[in-house]
Order: structure tokens, then C-alpha cells, then sequence
């Protein structure tokens, strides 16, 4: 199968190139004027083309990562209050030596109710 030239610009670029030229033109002397130089598009791309901006923020494709070399395969905690390892089993040790889970939330509660 035969390859086409590539040489061609695309529809929606010569629109652009147009404006560019004669940014006060609207879309139906545009299309007009595109149409007289052999360029075939319609009046809705001509007027997405005209209207349509790039939103300001808003970048196209997969976001960038946010992990920087530094921190690569380290974890942070999710906050200053999160428990480390050591943490939690110190205090599965006072559960245990409670007589269990449901004997070491009785005591916080009461312990709460204190505070």
C-alpha cells in the first residue's frame, strides 16, 4: 500500500493560520476563505477551531509522577499521628497482657470517660 505525502498541513492548522492572520474574521468568512483556496472544512470545525481554548492547567496524556529519586521505595507515614511497627506491637503486647482486644477497648473507653 502506497504512502501518502505528508507534506500537506491539516485542516485545523490552516484554520488557525487563518485567524492568526485575521483575528476579527468569524466563522462563515473563514470557511469562506478556505473553501476559495481548496481547503475543505466545515463550519463546525471552523467555529471549535475559533472558540475552543486550551484550559490553563490542564495537561493532555498521563499525569507526571510525583516520586522524586529521593524517595523512591521509601513510604512516608500518612500523617504525624500514624503508628509505626514498633507502635503496634507494643501494643499488641498491652492487649494481650489485657486478656485481649475486647478487654483493652473496654479499658480506653473508660479511659476516655476519665479524660
Amino acid at each position: 500500500m502506497a504512502k501518502r505525502k505528508t507534506t500537506a498541513k491539516s485542516k485545523s492548522a490552516a484554520i488557525r493560520e487563518y485567524i492568526s492572520a485575521n483575528p476579527s474574521a468569524g466563522p462563515t468568512a473563514i470557511y469562506d476563505a478556505l473553501t476559495k483556496q481548496g481547503i475543505k472544512v466545515s463550519k463546525g470545525l471552523v467555529s471549535v477551531v475559533k472558540y475552543s481554548k486550551p484550559k490553563p492547567g490542564k495537561r493532555r496524556g498521563r499525569p507526571a509522577k510525583a516520586q522524586t529519586a529521593s524517595t523512591k521505595g521509601v513510604s512516608k507515614p500518612l500523617s504525624s499521628s500514624s503508628m509505626s511497627a514498633s507502635d503496634l506491637i507494643a501494643a499488641k503486647e498491652l492487649a494481650d497482657s489485657m486478656g485481649g482486644i475486647a478487654k483493652a477497648r473496654e479499658a480506653l473507653a473508660l479511659l476516655e470517660q476519665l479524660s
